[in-house]
C-alpha cells in the first residue's frame, strides 16, 4: 500500500492472480525476489501478457527451459533488466569497436563487496550473486562480442560470498574475463571494463567516464547512470510498435544459462562447453 501511494497506482493488490486474470492488463513488470521471477514470468506468458522482469530471469535451469518453451508459443514481448547494455557508456563503446573485424578481448572487474549475513540474497533459494548480479556482466560480453559463446571456465574462493574469476570463449575467437569480487574494499569504485580489439581500446570506468584509444585519445564524462531509463523507454516503444526489440530472447537465454554454467564450472573445476 505504501508503494502504491508513493507512485500513484490507481489500483493495487497483494494477490498476483488478479493481475494475471485481468484481460485489460497487457503488460506485467516483475520486480520481486529472485526465486519468484520464473513463477510469475511463466504465469504472465501463459496469460498472453508482455513481461519486463528484473534479473535474473530464473534461478534454475529447469525454470529457464520452461520459460523458453512457453515464450516460443506466444507473441508476447519479454525483456530482462539487463540495463547496462542500454547505457550511453556501452553504446559509445559498442559503436567504437564495431569498426574492428578482429576478435575482442574484454576484462571486466566488479568490486561487488560483501553483503550482510542475514541478507535475503544469502538465502540459497534466491540463486546467489552469480545468478542474481553477475548476469549483468555476461550480458555486456554478449552485447559487445556478438558471437556464439562456446565455453566457460570459472574459479572461486569457495566462500559464501562468491568471489569468482570467469573466462568465456566465443566462436569468433573473442575472450571475455570477469572478476566478480566480494572480498575487496568499498573505497575502490565498483566497475571497471577494458575492451581490446584491432588496435583499439575502450575503457568504461564505473559509469563515470569512457576513454577511447585508436589514433587518438578521447574521453567522455558521465554522472553514473547505468541505462535504466533508456531500457524502460525502449521497452515501452517496443510495446507501442515504435521500435524492434534490441535484446533477443535467445540472448537472454544464453546469458542466464552461462550463469548456471559458471557455478557448475567452479564446483566441478572443469571447462563447461555450451
Amino acid at each position: 500500500m505504501a508503494v502504491a501511494r508513493k507512485f500513484g497506482f490507481i489500483e493495487y493488490s497483494t494477490d498476483p492472480e488478479i493481475i494475471f486474470n485481468d484481460n485489460e492488463i497487457n503488460t506485467v513488470f516483475i520486480v520481486t525476489h529472485h526465486n519468484s521471477h520464473a513463477i510469475y514470468v511463466k504465469k504472465a506468458l501463459q496469460s498472453g501478457k508482455n513481461v519486463f522482469v528484473e534479473k535474473p530471469l530464473a534461478v534454475t535451469e529447469n525454470d529457464l527451459n520452461e520459460i523458453r518453451e512457453l515464450y516460443g508459443k506466444t507473441n508476447a514481448n519479454l525483456l530482462v533488466g539487463f540495463n547496462r547494455r542500454f547505457s550511453k557508456q556501452f553504446s559509445i563503446i559498442k559503436e567504437f569497436i564495431s569498426r574492428s573485424k578482429e576478435p575482442v578481448i574484454i576484462n571486466y572487474r566488479v568490486n561487488a563487496g560483501s553483503i550482510l549475513p542475514d541478507s535475503w540474497l544469502n538465502d540459497p533459494d534466491q540463486g546467489g550473486r552469480i545468478i542474481g548480479e553477475a548476469c549483468h556482466f555476461i550480458d555486456i560480453f554478449n552485447f559487445l562480442i556478438e558471437s556464439e559463446p562456446i565455453s566457460v571456465y570459472a574459479s572461486a574462493t569457495g566462500t559464501q560470498d562468491e568471489s569468482v574469476v570467469v573466462t568465456i570463449t566465443y566462436s569468433n575467437g573473442s575472450v571475455a574475463n570477469l572478476l566478480y569480487l566480494t572480498n575487496g574494499n568499498k573505497l575502490l569504485a565498483k566497475e571497471y571494463c577494458e575492451v581490446f580489439t584491432g588496435g583499439m581500446i575502450a575503457i568504461m570506468d564505473d559509469f563515470k567516464k569512457v576513454i577511447l584509444f585508436d589514433n587518438r585519445k578521447r574521453k567522455f564524462k558521465f554522472s553514473g547512470e547505468k541505462g535504466h531509463r533508456e531500457e524502460i523507454e525502449h521497452f515501452i516503444k517496443v510495446l507501442k510498435g515504435e521500435e524492434k526489440p534490441k535484446l533477443s530472447f535467445e540472448s537472454i537465454y544464453k546469458t542466464t544459462l552461462i550463469t548456471f554454467k559458471i557455478i557448475e564450472s567452479y564446483r566441478s573445476q572443469r571447462v563447461i562447453y555450451l
